[in-house]
């Protein structure tokens, strides 16, 4: 009786760590997304050296796309 207790305890302590881990990792890819998307647009726009009207049309697409991949990503 008491490994038949020990043994749901046990289930039931693991599957909550896992409900617990699977927060934290996924608070950690928003943070690491957060930081990298600010950095990356960065980079982007010295790359590209856009012109104010080229600017106007590329960068809603740019975060279009951004938007699509990060939930790809996760």
């Amino acid at each position: 009786m008491k490994k038949i207790l020990l043994a749901v305890v046990f289930l039931i302590a693991t599957t909550s760590m896992g409900k617990l881990f699977a927060q934290v990792a996924e608070d950690d890819i928003q943070i690491i997304q957060g930081a990298w998307g600010k950095q990356k647009r960065e980079l982007v726009s010295i790359a590209m050296d856009l012109t104010a009207a080229d600017s106007a049309k590329f960068w809603p697409v740019y975060y279009k796309y951004e938007e699509s991949r990060k939930k790809l990503g996760r």
